[in-house]
């Protein structure tokens, strides 16, 4: 029926969303901001995957310090996904489907309060303003035993949860 409605062919997103088992578990790593001589920042960061990777339409939503934002949807269909972002003003959030839209799943072991979805930069960016690849990769780095996870205004919904 989706094919004679559309003309496309859908066969995939069924496969991936009735018939496998769990939910796509998605996180940033690796995030950067670099200032440019023009004023800009440049935004870097990779959207990783667990697992069989999904093709998703990820919204995100940058929050700059001049109290604007930046909205843009990112398609996705690998275990990594790098992301540049060119903003006018020095960013302090990056979230990854900032209202929960999509069921996604917290990567085995992350701590339940640990929000891999966004990521806090420092107000200076001259500081090392970074995200590193390990472990719970989503968070303003710390040492090991002293993390902060970055909390969301409202909780995610029900669905969201480990598999």
């Amino acid at each position: 029926v989706v094919r004679q409605v559309t003309g496309k062919d859908y066969r995939w997103f069924f496969a991936e969303w009735t018939e496998r088992p769990g939910l796509p578990t998605v996180w940033l790593t690796d995030v950067t901001a670099r200032r440019g001589a023009n004023g800009e920042t440049l935004i870097e960061a990779d959207i990783r995957q667990s697992g069989e990777p999904y093709r998703l339409s990820l919204p995100l939503l940058v929050k700059l310090r001049d109290g604007s934002t930046l909205a843009r949807t990112v398609e996705i269909e690998e275990a990594q996904t790098p992301l540049r972002l060119r903003v006018h003003a020095p960013p302090a959030r990056l979230l990854l489907d900032p209202e929960g839209i999509l069921p996604l799943a917290a990567p085995p072991d992350t701590p339940p309060n640990a929000d891999l979805n966004t990521y806090e930069f420092p107000e200076d960016l001259s500081a090392r303003a970074s995200s590193s690849g390990a472990g719970v990769s989503g968070l303003r780095r710390a040492p090991l035993d002293t993390r902060r996870p970055a909390r969301r205004a409202e909780p995610r919904r029900p669905y969201r949860t480990s598999r």
